[in-house]
């Protein structure tokens, strides 16, 4: 029986489970910690983490779904500090020298972001849920791949997000002209953001970019072949991952 089965068999079941892989115990005040917050209505009730194959998934009660990794709170609020440096540095970028500044340090304001980051990285790939375990296999640079994917397995907000966006790869359009679809698939983030979102997070540093990239051919097929890659099937949203984008609102458009 899966969680969801064994808590209709009894009401009253709850899980308190050593997670082999994970190297450590979850016991019952871990599990009943709140994770999503939607103003009144509140999903509080973790009742268990079930290891898979592949990652991790967590149930919670009354749900129908699981949420595809293995949420736990520390690790969640370690992300959320690491993770606003990012549109924070990109909000700076106001001209192509900007960006050629921040390209000759780039080494330092990644390491800025990894030593916040270093207890949430997994030291075995197996312990990534499967569409962030398919970036893991895709990033190439060691420091980057980690950073990506710790702020992807336990932000599901980001995580649901990019495999929208990278689910509707064109690799037909991705191998002729890259900054094509690069730019198609912006379009479609932009569009599903909705509301200005971009220019109040990022300010002018994306157009800077995408200018950037063409000038950059060594970074743009960098990016290139890490999107050529991306197996979409193990990315893009599954039947899962859409249940919890309709039952929590990211603000966002994963209709788009």
């Amino acid at each position: 029986m899966n969680p969801l089965e064994l808590l209709q068999h009894d009401p009253n079941w709850i899980l308190t489970v050593k997670l082999e892989n994970y190297g450590k115990t979850i016991v019952n005040d871990e599990i009943m910690s709140k994770h999503f917050n939607q103003g009144e209505d509140e999903i509080v009730d973790i009742i268990a983490f079930n290891e898979l194959e592949q990652g991790c998934e967590t149930w919670f009660k009354g749900e129908k779904f699981p949420v595809r990794g293995c949420l736990q709170q520390d690790r969640i609020r370690q992300v959320l500090i690491a993770k606003r440096t990012v549109p924070t540095i990109l909000r700076t970028l106001k001209t192509p020298l900007d960006i050629l500044y921040i390209y000759k340090h780039w080494k330092e304001y990644l390491n800025l972001i990894d030593k916040n980051l270093l207890d949430v990285y997994y030291p075995e790939s197996k312990l990534y849920s499967v569409p962030v375990y398919e970036l893991y296999k895709s990033i190439s640079h060691e420091i980057i791949r980690n950073i990506i994917c710790a702020f992807l397995e336990f932000d599901t907000a980001y995580r649901y997000r990019v495999q929208h966006i990278l689910g509707k790869i064109d690799r037909g359009i991705l191998i002729i002209n890259p900054i094509k679809e690069l730019k198609r698939l912006f379009e479609i983030y932009s569009k599903s953001e909705g509301g200005g979102f971009i220019q109040r997070k990022f300010g002018k540093a994306i157009p800077i970019l995408f200018i950037y990239l063409r000038f950059n051919k060594k970074l743009l097929k960098e990016i290139q072949e890490t999107l050529l890659r991306i197996d979409v099937k193990n990315i893009k949203l599954n039947e899962a991952d859409i249940y919890w984008t309709q039952r929590v609102n990211y603000g966002y458009n994963f209709n788009g």
